[in-house]
């Protein structure tokens, strides 16, 4: 399998994901990858009914938000959509093997962080 990269456009806040090299559009403008660092922010992780509720100590404002939480599986791939001013935690299925991705937005930089 390619290797999953996760596209943000700053003009609509829109996101996207793709495996191996894409030429992705949006708003006019083509938008490269952003970059996947390891994790250095960490969530808590809570199991409940064969899912792992995520919460992460993040302010969620308008310049410090959780733009979405990306889960790559064996067989496919799930997008969750956050927005600034709501609650920083999402539930995610329990699969073994599974890739988390989160895709953070601070001061217009933005970048998503691998959790092993």
């Amino acid at each position: 399998m390619n290797k999953l990269n996760i596209y943000y456009c700053p003009n609509c806040k829109n996101v996207g994901i793709a495996y191996g090299k894409a030429q992705i559009e949006c708003c006019g403008r083509k938008i490269e990858p952003v970059a996947i660092e390891k994790e250095n922010t960490i969530p808590t992780i809570t199991e409940m009914d064969g899912e792992y509720l995520l919460e992460y100590a993040c302010p969620m404002t308008k310049d410090d938000f959780i733009v979405a939480i990306v889960v790559e599986r064996y067989d496919r791939v799930g997008l969750i959509r956050l927005f600034p001013e709501q609650a920083a935690e999402a539930r995610v299925a329990q699969v073994k093997g599974a890739k988390i991705y989160t895709v953070f937005c601070r001061q217009g930089k933005v970048w998503a962080e691998l959790m092993k």
